[in-house]
């Protein structure tokens, strides 16, 4: 049998990552949300180095698992592992955890702390993460609506209301986003171009983008998108937020019963986010209040350099 090996991968092995990160969802009890055209763009950020920070085990030409290690912000407080493997790949998962805390120790000295998400059906992997002294400090969910019964309709405060994003407003919608979730648990923004290599790549589809703007300042956006990567049978928030002067005042729900209405006129029959279990500013009861439900849930594990 050829032996294990782990190398730095390049882009011609985004469809190849793109098919083991699926297939580690499936095992695990979440939707196959990554595409070979998304994998390709991480070569392109700034915050990760691929030669350094990107690796892929390899059994012959047969891909096995891939991992990668990112340190944003100037200060690198806080490390983050993003590991996935095919399933039943133990030995695999350790290899990479290996691999992956020896290159967080270079990117961030002693009391960084490093962060991992784990599947809450990721068993080989949480068993790993456990034995090298990680343990789960929060927990985010996957939440669903079902689109094909009748819903609330948008209800918008007095003098606002949402329009389409325009082209050259992508700095400021970056800026609002970044302002919005500066109170959120573990936040720290990617860089603008990394986040226009997110959000904004040759074939990005901003058509259902909403923004709330009041005396020329964006109070809100909504940036959804039209799939979970290769599944177009769910719509996808992949961000929904509000700046705290316009908080409480109903914006949050709007955007949202507006996006599930756009869902629906692209022939979504369901629609999905994310959200962090512990949020503050009441996103997981507004969601709740709306008919929508958990559905899978992922922890995040911790230790200190």
């Amino acid at each position: 049998m050829t032996e294990l090996a782990v190398r730095a991968p390049t882009p011609q092995d985004a469809a190849g990552i793109a098919e083991v990160l699926n297939a580690h969802a499936a095992a695990t009890g979440r939707a196959a949300d990554e595409t070979s055209e998304g994998v390709a763009r991480w070569f392109e950020l700034e915050d990760l180095d691929p030669a350094h920070d990107m690796f892929l085990a390899v059994q012959g030409e047969r891909i096995m698992g891939y991992a990668d290690v990112t340190a944003p912000g100037a200060a690198r407080e806080v490390v983050y592992i993003d590991l996935r493997v095919l399933p039943g790949e133990e030995r695999v998962v350790e290899r990479l955890l290996e691999e992956a805390e020896r290159r967080a120790a270079e990117l961030a000295g002693a009391g960084a702390r490093v962060r991992a998400p784990a599947n809450e059906g990721d068993d080989e992997y949480r068993a790993a993460l456990s034995r090298h002294g990680f343990v789960v400090v929060r927990s985010s969910y996957t939440m669903k609506i079902d689109l094909e019964g009748p819903s609330e309709e948008p209800l918008w405060p007095d003098g606002l209301a949402s329009r389409p994003f325009r082209r050259g407003e992508e700095r400021a919608v970056y800026d609002a986003y970044v302002e919005a979730f500066g109170d959120h648990w573990g936040f720290v923004p990617e860089s603008f171009a990394d986040w226009c290599t997110w959000n904004l790549g040759p074939n990005a589809d901003t058509s259902l983008w909403r923004l709330v703007v009041d005396d020329g300042e964006i109070a809100a956006v909504c940036l959804s998108k039209p799939s979970r990567g290769d599944d177009d049978t769910v719509g996808w928030v992949a961000v929904l937020a509000v700046r705290s002067p316009w908080r409480r005042r109903g914006l949050a729900r709007a955007l949202l019963l507006e996006s599930f209405g756009l869902f629906r006129s692209i022939g979504r029959p369901r629609a999905a986010l994310g959200v962090d279990s512990e949020n503050t500013t009441g996103a997981l009861a507004l969601y709740e209040s709306v008919g929508m439900r958990a559905t899978s849930r992922s922890d995040t594990w911790e230790r200190v350099l």
